[in-house]
């Protein structure tokens, strides 16, 4: 049996090589969300990670030279190619880097560290209109809530003595719309997390807000854009 008899045999865009090693990294694509006060968080599962592989390459042999620049050529190009793995089979991936080496002590050997993508051409996404026209409806719902939330809850103070009064009504209305938004809404944990931020940010400011009865309205426009 011949020094290189054991090892596997693969190809990219018709360039063959041996393969001594491999490595496989694949999984699920995640985003982990984690909240102001709180020791919990939310994995939100995007979908299956497309699978990257790391190829240990092997080119011997009296045309050896030859076969180096052409692997070199194949793997430099923008264009993606047809990787052969030993294991996988035919896939479609994109080269994305590789280190390639020689040395004296072992003549007419070259070996390459090759990582590849699978990859397809071209991914467009595309709009859900159906999807669309439901968050455009609970949009509306939810601006209705916030309308008739500021009517019925909110009266501005007119005197310095009403400030704490006028204070502690506009925190019940924040919470009020908070609720109303955050379960008619369908919003995305990130989007939670966002809102409750701006929620607390405008709490920050309460007194500021509540001493003119217009900067309740102008706060609250914004407090609603942040959903």
């Amino acid at each position: 049996m011949g020094l290189f008899d054991k090892y596997l045999r693969a190809s990219f865009e018709g360039v063959y090589f041996l393969v001594p090693s491999e490595t496989k990294t694949g999984g699920r694509k995640t985003v982990s969300h984690e909240y102001p006060n709180s020791d919990e968080r939310y994995t939100e599962d995007l979908g299956r990670m497309p699978a990257k592989f790391t190829l240990e390459a092997i080119l011997h042999g009296d045309d050896v030279i030859f076969e180096r620049k052409l692997l070199e050529n194949k793997l430099d190009t923008a264009d993606l190619g047809i990787l052969i793995h030993p294991i996988y089979g035919r896939l479609e991936v994109k080269a994305t880097s590789y280190s390639v080496t020689s040395n004296n002590t072992q003549g007419g050997v070259v070996r390459f560290t090759i990582n590849f993508e699978t990859s397809k051409r071209n991914v467009t996404a595309t709009p859900d209109v159906a999807n669309a026209a439901a968050v455009s409806a609970k949009a509306d719902a939810a601006r209705t809530a916030l309308h008739d939330i500021l009517e019925d809850n909110y009266e501005g103070p007119t005197k310095p003595l009403e400030l704490d009064n006028a204070a502690d009504s506009t925190d019940n209305i924040f919470s009020k719309v908070f609720d109303k938004v955050s379960s008619g809404s369908n919003l995305t944990a990130n989007g939670i997390t966002q809102f409750t931020r701006k929620t607390n940010n405008l709490r920050d400011d309460i007194f500021n807000i509540v001493q003119e009865p217009a900067a309740i309205k102008s706060a609250m426009v914004d407090f609603y854009a942040a959903a």
